[in-house]
């Protein structure tokens, strides 16, 4: 039976609601196996995330694309976007010939012009459409018909019949032997030899051919020159048992050259499961006399995966986009303005290095994102896509923990709060900056938010690519409040010692223009309850240098 991959936004109210219940129908309609990346033990702790979803479209035979009513709306947002994962996932099961099958859920088909270049083929494909409501009604007769339509295609495939053999030729008649030929023809009688049937002694030739080219060879290579060696044994890697080394064995290279070939690596598959890893000595794969056994091979240092390569850079990690903020290294980052205000602790000129980068989510936590880890919802404005507010500090260390307990990290990375040095240094995007000014394109704040919270990622984001750092609502950060030490350059701050205080910082949807700005400080007591413009943007944080 086939097997069936469920491609979906989770940013997509409709979609990321309906895909467990989805999945439980497919089971029922004949599908083999369903894959979806929330499912237990679909991405394991550990594993590259991209890497996993590629490997499971490969050995999928269907995927099916949900549509729900904002998945238009998302797709336009991230048209011309590298780091939006449905696209990702898309091209890859168009490129790799699977049945794709846009699944309706209130949303609607993209017009070509919706789509970019390398989508431009899934607007012609035909989609099922359907009722979220009455979803359990029409959809399992919908998916058992896809499914048994598709078992039968494949059956119906001719296996291992030769295609240039007529079928009504007789096996055991000899096409030119005459119908009149006398019984008794003795056997001996040559009648009509085929043209392409060898002589018999050249049989018998073969081996001994072979063992003379085998005997010169030994002597070719027993007269050859050793060449001058690195340190360190050479090798190539090998892919699928053929090797890169594209050497030209029958030209006679310069005995007084060194050997140029080192290690030649080889491109990463489309599929992740054909990616080898291994290294095969050269001798083996070419006529240069093998490597010194003695002399270990030293590989090349593994780059780190946790550890992003520019600015601004996205990775999804356990479903939530992250941007990555890189370290200032040695230049200083300069928190505040010169002319901010000493009340709740701002000041000047607090200078802060940070050794190490950092990834911080997207858009803050949304109440779909904090129903998939801790099952309940305590926001006061519903939404799926909306922020998740009214929690308390020690609500958001409950969901921090669970993620650090369900999906560890590699290499000591770990969920965490941003410390307020890391989120005002992203939200500024690196840059020693001045007061904001167009905080209408930026931010939903006491001006224009209608006293509401609103979807996450609607105004305009940061020149990193992080939304909603103004506004919307407040973040909470992982530092206690305390007066900036002005006058010193800090590295890696985390704080002063605890106190009565916690700090928030971007302003909300009650706030104006004075308190969303990057450098603006708000405080909260540990006992006060969860409010309505308080929530947080979870980021992934390296161990201590």
């Amino acid at each position: 039976m086939p097997k069936v991959f469920l491609c979906y936004r989770r940013s997509d109210p409709t979609a990321n609601w309906l895909v467990k219940p989805i999945g439980s129908i497919c089971k029922d309609a004949g599908f083999d196996e369903v894959f979806v990346d929330r499912n237990k033990g679909a991405i394991l702790p550990g594993s590259n995330y991209l890497y996993r979803i590629q490997e499971a479209i490969h050995s999928s035979d269907v995927v099916l694309v949900l549509i729900g009513e904002k998945w238009l709306s998302i797709l336009k947002r991230k048209r011309n976007s590298d780091s939006d994962m449905v696209r990702t996932e898309i091209e890859l099961a168009l490129t790799s010939r699977k049945l794709v099958v846009p699944i309706l859920l209130g949303g609607k088909m993209p017009d070509e012009d919706d789509l970019p270049e390398t989508l431009r083929d899934f607007h012609f494909l035909e989609a099922g459409t359907f009722d979220p409501n009455t979803l359990e009604k029409e959809l399992p007769d919908f998916l058992k018909e896809l499914a048994e339509r598709f078992s039968k295609t494949q059956k119906d495939i001719p296996k291992d019949i030769p295609k240039d053999i007529p079928k009504d030729i007789p096996k055991d008649i000899p096409k030119d032997i005459p119908k009149d030929t006398p019984k008794d023809t003795p056997k001996d009688t040559p009648k009509d030899t085929p043209k392409d049937t060898p002589p018999k002694w050249i049989g018998a030739l073969v081996p001994f051919l072979l063992l003379s080219l085998l005997a010169t060879s030994l002597f070719l290579w027993s007269q050859w020159p050793e060449p001058e060696r690195e340190k360190g044994d050479h090798s190539v890697t090998a892919h699928e048992g053929k090797t890169s080394n594209t050497e030209d064995l029958k030209s006679k290279p310069d005995p007084k050259q060194a050997d140029p070939i080192a290690e030649v690596p080889v491109p990463l598959s489309a599929d992740p499961a054909s990616s080898p890893e291994a290294s095969v000595p050269l001798g083996l794969l070419s006529t240069n006399p093998p490597p010194e056994p003695s002399k270990p091979v030293t590989p090349a240092p593994a780059i780190p995966i946790m550890e992003g390569t520019e600015a601004g850079e996205v990775r999804i990690f356990e479903g939530l986009e992250m941007v990555w903020c890189p370290p200032t290294s040695e230049k200083e980052f300069r928190m505040g303005l010169a002319s901010s205000s000493e009340e709740n602790g701002g000041g000047s000129d607090y200078r802060i290095i940070l050794r190490k980068g950092f990834w911080l989510a997207v858009t803050e936590c949304t109440q779909a994102q904090w129903l998939n880890v801790m099952g309940s919802n305590p926001s006061y404005f519903q939404g799926d896509t909306l922020p998740v507010e009214q929690v308390r500090y020690v609500d958001v260390q409950g969901w921090l923990e669970k993620m650090n307990r369900e999906h560890s990290l590699q290499d000591g990375w770990r969920w965490s709060l941003p410390s307020e040095a890391q989120w005002e240094y992203a939200c500024r995007a690196g840059r020693d900056g001045s007061q904001l000014t167009n905080l209408e394109a930026v931010a939903w704040f006491l001006g224009n938010a209608d006293s509401q919270t609103h979807e996450v990622g609607g105004k305009e984001a940061n020149q990193w690519g992080l939304y909603d750092m103004h506004g919307n609502i407040a973040e909470f950060v992982s530092d206690w409040f305390g007066a900036y030490p002005v006058g010193e350059v800090m590295t890696d701050p985390t704080g002063p010692p605890p106190g009565p205080l916690r700090i928030y910082r971007g302003g909300s949807w009650t706030n104006n223009l004075q308190n969303c700005q990057s450098y603006s400080r708000l405080t909260v007591t540990t006992q006060e309850r969860g409010l309505n413009y308080v929530g947080f943007r979870p980021a992934l944080t390296p161990p201590a240098p």
